[in-house]
């Protein structure tokens, strides 16, 4: 599955039918149904019966549908946090590592302004 698959058997969907969904993604009926047709040979199974109106899901189709709401969610996450990090907005802070005292390990060292550095990880 990739994004794109995702998002036009999201939009079949939810559309209840494959000529919505063709004209809300700007694409031809006979293209979306080759994406379909491509997907479930893929898959090995059947992702809408399309034998009801609106259209509806097969039991792998549910499967489907569900992982692709996920995929498109991972990659809706993603991108917002490539933005963040383009943004400066997040980070780590990350401390030199100290020389152990002999009572804490070197727990208790204090760190001048100096000693702070700033590292994406």
């Amino acid at each position: 599955m990739n994004i794109r698959q995702a998002q036009y058997l999201i939009a079949v969907y939810e559309e209840g039918s494959i000529s919505g969904a063709a004209k809300r993604l700007y694409i031809t009926q006979p293209a979306l149904s080759q994406t379909i047709q491509m997907v479930e040979k893929d898959i090995g199974a059947r992702i809408f019966c399309r034998g009801t109106s609106p259209i509806s899901l097969t039991p792998a189709g549910e499967k489907y549908i569900a992982a692709a709401h996920k995929l498109i969610a991972l990659e809706s996450g993603l991108y917002r946090e490539i933005e963040e990090i383009r943004q400066e907005t997040s980070g780590r802070w990350a401390f030199p590592p100290s020389a152990p005292c002999p009572s804490c390990r070197g727990c208790c060292r204090f760190f001048s302004s100096s000693t702070l550095r700033w590292s994406w990880r």
